[in-house]
């Protein structure tokens, strides 16, 4: 037995005749002039205007509400079909809404790569004590990890995701004023456990990658002679090998840009590994000019002056230059965090998540009709 083959479903946007830019008016407008036409009150002996009617009810449903219409421009008719034919029990009298996150990457101005500093500062400064504690327990964690004999290198790696979740889930607790608990650090597992894990296992593939190719390619290389003996090499033309530096330099640049914010994406806005990746290369490459501004600012006030403040002291007062820099190091690590948890903030937002409202479908079915009216 044979199934007849599915006809292609029309474009929401084609079949209203509208652009995929154009305001709810617009939208409204377009379907008021299709319902008009196709009524089945205009129409009574015509399937042909029944389905065209029913069409375009559905189009206006879709591209009136923020959130389907977000999902459909991303991913077309399969982001909303979960929505439009899931009925629940009861005879099919309620419905199951589809949570569907609109996650769109904001373009920040360059003024912010500042700006994710001074906030970052902001937030230990909320919380100090509970900050540095979680900041400095995820170090410690990947650390000790990584010291055990034959897996620790994978093992740390694959930690490091859903720790890092955690130390986000803390910044966003201080940041929104909630409870601080150190239970936070381990709240990323909670969620999509096994998308953190591989998004930390991806992460040990391209360490892997980076030092193969340090051993075997860029064997004579600066980075190799450093891991090797503990020190600098005499920099001769040889040992310097500009394109294996370069592309060392550039594999870390695209890896870091990739890897940044996966764990906010796949945690917050439970996105697959491959496109959290996506969007986190998305969101760094749209906002070039505000992380090289970060990048600047980070090594120049947060790198070079203490580094000058710490040599001073200690050539000044012997012991201060270490007392110095732990208390350097105790505010910096935490800043560092916080501040990716600002751009993140700033670059994707939070999901916005509704509660869910049951409706019989004969009530669903005359809401965008009531609403053209």
């Amino acid at each position: 037995m044979t199934t007849a083959p599915t006809m292609p479903r029309k474009d929401y946007y084609d079949f209203l005749g509208v652009n995929r830019d154009a305001s709810d008016d617009e939208i409204k407008k377009a379907y008021r002039k299709l319902a008009m036409k196709f009524h089945p009150d205009r129409n009574p002996d015509s399937k042909e205007a029944e389905e065209k009617f029913k069409e375009a009810k559905e189009a206006y449903e879709i591209l009136s509400d923020a959130q389907k219409r977000d999902a459909y421009n991303r991913v077309g008719h399969t982001g909303v079909d979960a929505s439009m034919g899931a009925e629940g029990f009861e005879g099919g009298e309620k419905q199951h809404r589809l949570v569907v996150h609109p996650l769109r990457v904001r373009r920040v101005p360059m003024r912010h790569g500042w700006y994710w500093l001074i906030e970052g500062f902001t937030l230990w400064i909320r919380a100090p004590a509970f900050l540095s504690f979680i900041a400095f327990g995820f170090m410690i964690a990947i650390l000790g990890a990584a010291l055990i004999d034959y897996v620790g290198d994978l093992l740390g790696c694959i930690l490091s995701a859903g720790l890092g979740l955690g130390l986000f889930n803390g910044c966003r607790a201080i940041d929104r004023k909630r409870r601080l608990s150190p239970a936070l650090l381990f709240s990323g597992f909670r969620r999509r456990p096994y998308d953190l894990l591989l998004a930390g296992f991806c992460n040990f593939i391209a360490a892997h990658l980076l030092l193969l190719y340090i051993q075997t390619i860029d064997k004579e290389g600066v980075f190799w002679q450093l891991a090797e003996y503990g020190k600098v090499p005499e920099m001769t033309t040889t040992l310097l090998n500009p394109y294996g530096m370069a592309t060392i330099a550039i594999f870390c640049i695209v890896w870091g840009m990739a890897y940044v914010f996966v764990p906010t994406l796949i945690g917050w806005w439970r996105l697959p590994v491959h496109r959290a990746l996506l969007f986190s290369f998305k969101g760094c490459l749209r906002n070039f000019f505000p992380f090289a501004a970060y990048i600047f600012c980070f090594g120049v006030f947060v790198c070079t002056l203490p580094a000058l403040v710490i040599n001073f002291s200690s050539l000044t007062m012997e012991g201060v230059g270490i007392i110095v820099c732990a208390i350097y190091l105790l505010v910096i690590f935490p800043v560092l965090f916080a501040s990716i948890y600002v751009a993140a903030r700033d670059i994707f937002g939070f999901p916005r998540r509704r509660k869910h409202r049951h409706k019989s479908k004969a009530r669903a079915s005359q809401e965008p009709e009531k609403q053209a009216r």
